[in-house]
């Protein structure tokens, strides 16, 4: 298979640094397998840069994506798509993490120029990207979730520490606990509270996020993690489980998810029995289906007292050297190229009338214009 694919990375999200390092993997990958291939660099205003394509042995590192960037002007997102749309790009790679990356904002965008891309579309997105929402289509769906609160907005909003602490107490929710901004991402906006007289200014950094937050009781347990590929509408596989051995954190946080020496992550999962690592796929693809995520999805799990609790699902995971997802189709026997071309090849196969049909409904409502998702 030889494609053209553009390929995106950086964005206005926290996670920028970590999406340039996995939109050069993603680059390196596709141009291995011998796909022509144009990076797209989006600035930390949001304003998207065409990198001139590159074909056959050329190589992309990070930093060069930026540097790459720079020597081209900036176009709106939307006008950048529709210019990908008009050079006849046979598909996008979204290689975004975070806000305005995964969150629906850019999957709304391609959608509404008709570009094909690999990654969940825009309702999925949205939902996966928000705590709240997730959590309150997990919990409906049977799915194990931590004891919790979602508040709505206002109580976000305007709620002080003995507003919390008293939602707490009627909720039967103790310390230590884990308060979360609703659009958080590789940890980041998380924090861990042990203790009341920490609640006030937990809230007053949780509120820097206008869609507010989530509490989650904390459970104690082997943190656990497991990718799955393909569509919800099709058939769906889960990949072996990871186990995760932060070194000497009380969480997986931000430092140690791209920090090799400060984590340990075996795969398969050496400490868990075959019913255990049934059980986490079983809920990994459960969570897949309920989000409606296409083409890969990763779901992090502790495996506590009675059994695995799910925390959360990322429709577009970590693709740098350090992510899991590559370490755990690595144990399935896919490498990273053969899992990209699985992807890609997914994507183009897939009847694009779902995509096509979604573009015309945000047309309609913008004449023609972008949309934000969620």
């Amino acid at each position: 298979m030889s494609i053209s694919i553009a390929v995106l990375g950086g964005g206005r999200s926290p996670e920028y640094g970590v999406s340039l390092i996995s939109a050069a993997e993603v680059c390196k990958g596709y141009l291995d397998r011998g796909n022509r291939v144009l990076p797209v660099w989006i600035d930390r205003n949001g304003e998207a840069h065409l990198c001139e394509e590159m074909q056959g042995g050329a190589r992309l590192e990070a930093p060069d994506l930026e540097r790459r960037g720079r020597a081209v002007r900036p176009f709106p997102v939307s006008e950048a798509f529709r210019a990908l749309k008009a050079r006849g790009v046979d598909l996008v790679f979204p290689a975004l993490h975070g806000p305005f990356g995964e969150d629906g904002f850019i999957q709304t965008l391609l959608e509404a120029a008709g570009l094909r891309y690999v990654g969940s579309g825009s309702c999925a997105s949205a939902l996966g990207m928000s705590k709240r929402r997730s959590r309150l289509l997990f919990r409906g769906a049977g799915l194990p979730v931590a004891p919790g609160l979602e508040p709505r907005p206002a109580f976000c909003r305007e709620a002080r520490a003995s507003d919390l602490l008293a939602a707490l107490e009627r909720a039967g929710i103790g310390f230590p606990l884990f308060l979360k901004t609703d659009r958080s991402g590789s940890s980041l906006g998380v924090a861990r509270i042990e203790e009341p007289d920490a609640l006030e200014e937990a809230l007053l950094q949780a509120r820097r996020d206008p869609e507010g937050w989530v509490v989650e009781a904390e459970i104690r347990g082997l943190e656990l993690t497991c990718a799955v590929l393909g569509h919800a509408e099709g058939p769906l596989e889960a990949l072996p489980v990871v186990e995760i051995r932060p070194r000497g954190r009380r969480f997986f946080d931000f430092e140690a998810k791209y920090d090799s020496g400060k984590v340990e992550e075996l795969c398969p999962a050496p400490s868990i029995d075959a019913a255990t690592e049934r059980a986490v796929r079983g809920l990994a693809i459960r969570a897949h289906e309920v989000l409606g995520c296409r083409g890969f999805s990763r779901s992090d799990f502790i495996l506590g007292p009675e059994g695995p609790v799910l925390l959360e699902t990322n429709t577009i995971p970590g693709l740098t050297p350090e992510s899991l997802l590559p370490k755990a189709a690595r144990a399935a026997g896919l490498e990273f190229e053969m899992l990209l071309e699985r992807l890609a090849r997914e994507e183009l196969d897939r009847p694009h009338a779902e995509q096509g049909a979604g573009a015309a409904r945000v047309s309609e409502k913008t004449g023609g214009g972008s949309a934000h998702a969620g």
